[in-house]
């Protein structure tokens, strides 16, 4: 079936007719004549044990593992993933799920960027981003899920549009006008505009309708600006955007003027601390920003007042308590805020009183069968994020290769996602058509696992 002779009902509710459906996915993709016929369920593990044993004899690899008493390798060989993406031949830094497509993105350390499915077993390649030359750090599909951006480790920003329903993905815009690109953030409502922090302090905001374009450019910080939230963005006549940066300043900037509507530093925020994190309350009224040091900040968002300013973590080494990870929930009944760490721990505080409810520590849990000392940084946690039916699900992924699932009231783990022998450095949710979900994880060994959620 061509894409011309799809049903208007098989789009997916989606009106936007550059979009396509998981059925329409899977068609397509079955009309590639050099496509490869799925593997069965046997075959897949097959190739998931293989690649594991290759693993095993790789010494450069062997750090990745633990030891036992005889100093021989031990690798974890248990996989309850159900697919797997392993193009990449480094690192995955970025990842990001389509809001309406059973699509993914991929940005690593081997300078490419790919577009492929996750629905399918095994995932079927829709596009490869090239263009970058060095890692892909960041990155994202629009929330109308038409563009995608990548950014790289030398300030290369390439812009992609969705052709065909998504069946392909063609170049729509390139620049590359910092030294090195940090993060990049959509706005949630006005979907064709972006900001980025580069790693010289500077913001900058683009719009990629009809053309990638710079709106502005943003100078208020003097070493790199480590993350940035979109807020007030119900407000469509005003475009508000906040950003922390490493040399403690947080700001509240007007993109529009370019103006700061407020700045906070070292007086304000107790202190000179390099801000690293930062996550909006549900909300919006309340921002978290999180410190190098463990400091965690709590700002109003309107007026830039400091509701509080509490020190996280319990190392002598301010560095191992680097606040890595922020979440918040959206229950009205249990609202909370999840904060980890590089020492593996997570603190939970209620995000009314700013009081901690519970705390989980992933040294404590973690498979050491030789009694080894588990050295910091093992154990790092590397994303947080709330969902389920009342969003108290709380899952966390780590550099000890594993993704778990808490359930946030009794403090029980309720799923654990294995299958990586390395440390994991992010994962992105995608909703199924039946209801369920599945979790894509990033591997610090260049592979992208798919878990179907219970």
């Amino acid at each position: 079936m061509s894409l011309e002779e799809l049903n208007e009902d098989q789009v997916l509710n989606d009106p936007n007719p550059e979009m396509i459906s998981d059925e329409q996915v899977a068609e397509i993709v079955a009309e590639d004549d050099g496509a490869e016929a799925p593997m069965s369920e046997d075959e897949d593990m097959e190739d998931i044990d293989r690649m594991e044993d290759d693993e095993e004899e790789n010494d450069e690899d062997h750090e990745n593992g633990g030891y036992d008493k005889n100093g021989n390798i031990e690798i974890d060989l248990r996989n309850n993933s159900c697919s797997y993406f392993d193009e990449h031949k480094d690192s995955i830094y970025m990842i990001s799920t389509h809001p309406k497509l059973p699509l993914v993105m991929t940005g690593g350390g081997d300078n490419t960027a790919y577009i492929w499915t996750c629905h399918s077993h095994p995932p079927k390649m829709v596009a490869e981003l090239e263009g970058s030359t060095e890692s892909v750090v960041a990155g994202g599909f629009s929330p109308d899920g038409a563009y995608a951006v990548t950014g790289d480790m030398t300030g290369t920003i390439t812009a992609w549009k969705a052709i065909k329903r998504g069946e392909a993905w063609k170049a729509h815009g390139k620049v590359s006008e910092v030294d090195e690109v940090i993060w990049i953030k959509f706005h949630p409502k006005q979907a064709h505009i972006f900001a980025l922090g580069a790693a010289d302090g500077s913001v900058w905001v683009y719009s990629l309708a009809p053309e990638l374009e710079n709106i502005t450019v943003l100078y208020s910080h003097s070493l790199p600006c480590t993350n940035g939230e979109w807020v007030d963005v119900d407000d469509m006549d005003s475009l508000t955007l906040m950003t922390c940066s490493e040399d403690g300043t947080i700001v509240n900037w007007n993109v529009y003027t370019g103006a700061s509507n407020w700045r906070l530093g070292r007086k304000e925020l107790r202190g000179e601390k390099p801000w690293v994190n930062m996550k909006l309350s549900p909300s919006g009224g309340t921002i978290a920003v999180g410190g190098s040091e463990g400091s965690l900040a709590l700002i109003g968002v309107a007026t830039g007042t400091t509701l509080d300013v509490i020190k996280t973590g319990n190392s002598s080494d301010l560095l191992d308590n680097s606040i890595e990870a922020l979440a918040f929930s959206n229950s009205e009944t249990l609202p909370l805020l999840a904060v980890g760490n590089v020492s593996g721990q997570v603190y939970l505080y209620d995000a009314k009183s700013w009081k901690i409810r519970r705390t989980f520590d992933i040294n404590s849990i973690t498979d050491n069968k030789d009694e080894r000392e588990i050295e910091v940084g093992e154990t790092a946690v590397t994303q947080l994020l709330f969902d389920g039916p009342l969003d108290l699900d709380l899952y966390c992924s780590s550099m000890d290769g594993v993704i778990r699932r808490w359930d946030v009231r009794n403090g029980a783990i309720t799923w654990e996602g294995h299958g990586h022998n390395s440390g994991i450095l992010g994962f992105a949710l995608a909703p199924t058509l039946t209801g369920g979900k599945r979790l894509v994880s990033a591997g610090d060994e260049g592979v992208s696992l798919v878990f179907e959620l219970e």
